[in-house]
């Protein structure tokens, strides 16, 4: 699995775009690539996609939207990046071929290939990035 966050982003298998049914699934796909194997709570997840909404409401969706992600990885042949735990979830940074990733150990090639852009569609990835523009501007 090859995963792009600078610009928009993207995940790959076998070098083909791995398709999710739907945004949300991909955006929390994004969020979890986002805390670099941290573990997330299922109400911190609801805040990113939801934001001020009332956690309740959206509880059952999320739970589809998890159990979709599973699905999306396990056909992809990819079910064990994924880390679950009782109302957790994170994954294996191990497992993933990241730019991000690969930009954080200082590679010098992530380095070059990163043009201040990360996951622009992500108004929560804003954080990191200013982190990263930060950092690259030391």
């Amino acid at each position: 699995m090859r995963v792009r966050t600078f610009g928009d982003f993207e995940v790959f298998v076998n070098n083909k775009p791995l398709q999710f049914s739907y945004l949300k699934t991909k955006e929390i796909f994004a969020y979890l690539i986002d805390c670099k194997g941290s573990m997330c709570t299922n109400g911190t997840l609801i805040c990113i996609l939801w934001g001020d909404d009332d956690p309740s409401a959206h509880r059952s969706y999320l739970s589809n939207l998890l159990a979709d992600l599973s699905k999306t990885l396990k056909d992809a042949g990819c079910e064990n990046v994924l880390i679950k735990r009782r109302g957790q979830i994170g994954i294996d940074t191990t497992k993933i071929d990241c730019d991000y990733y690969r930009w954080l150990k200082g590679e010098p090639q992530a380095r070059a290939e990163f043009a201040g852009k990360y996951m622009f569609q992500y108004s929560w990835a804003e954080v990191t990035l200013a982190s990263m523009m930060q950092e690259d501007s030391l």
